[in-house]
């Protein structure tokens, strides 16, 4: 089952909202995510947060709506807690929009959720106008872009070793991607399929439309 994630980050285009909610099982707003939602005309399934973003939350309150309030002192991002949620309940594939924006922190954080995501079974990513995000590794990871596209490798928790890669500009042939030099950023997609073959460690794939 797939769930969609509408955040708080910067908001998405509304007819990219609407096309991912189609084929969404479920779709979770988080905070000012509801405000995102409700511009576009789409109904929520869950809405839930600290409502520290969200003007009148009492206002999103409707039936067939379920409504989490959740403390504002805590450990966990709205986000965050609203993937563990899903997950929890049994979705396997997650789409999250508005987790890109002008808080570069919540931004990065978002970024690390993908390899949390990642290490529960859950196949996550992060998507906005402009790009791709998932987390990736071991093993081989296709990139899902096409030719003449921008992509980006970056290690979300070391050195990351990679066998090779496959269909790209800049090929990495038994090489380590280490967090200190990123010179995975701006390769590009030569031939499909285009793929990556991880020996240890996980990468953030960046997939960038112009």
């Amino acid at each position: 089952m797939r769930a969609l994630i509408v955040t708080g980050g910067d908001a998405p285009p509304s007819e990219l909202l609407l096309r991912e909610a189609e084929g969404a099982d479920l779709v979770v707003c988080c905070d000012r995510g509801a405000l995102y939602a409700r511009r576009a005309g789409l109904r929520p399934d869950v809405i839930l947060g600290d409502m520290d973003s969200l003007e009148d939350p009492e206002a999103y309150r409707m039936p067939g709506v379920t409504f989490m309030e959740l403390p504002r002192e805590k450990d966990d991002t709205d986000t965050l807690y609203a993937a563990d949620w899903c997950a929890k309940e049994g979705y396997g594939e997650l789409t999250i929009l508005g987790a890109i924006g002008s808080r570069l922190d919540h931004t990065l954080a978002n970024v690390f959720l993908l390899l949390r995501m990642l290490k529960k079974g859950v196949k996550a990513e992060l998507l906005d106008g402009h790009n791709r995000v998932f987390a990736a590794g071991p093993g081989i990871a296709r990139l899902p872009g096409e030719p003449g596209q921008t992509v980006s490798l970056l290690p979300l928790d070391g050195p990351v070793r990679v066998k090779e890669t496959r269909g790209l500009f800049y090929p990495i042939m038994e090489g380590t991607l280490p967090p200190e030099y990123p010179y995975g950023v701006s390769n590009v997609i030569t031939g499909l399929p285009a793929e990556v073959e991880i020996e240890s460690g996980h990468l953030a794939v960046f997939l960038v439309r112009e």
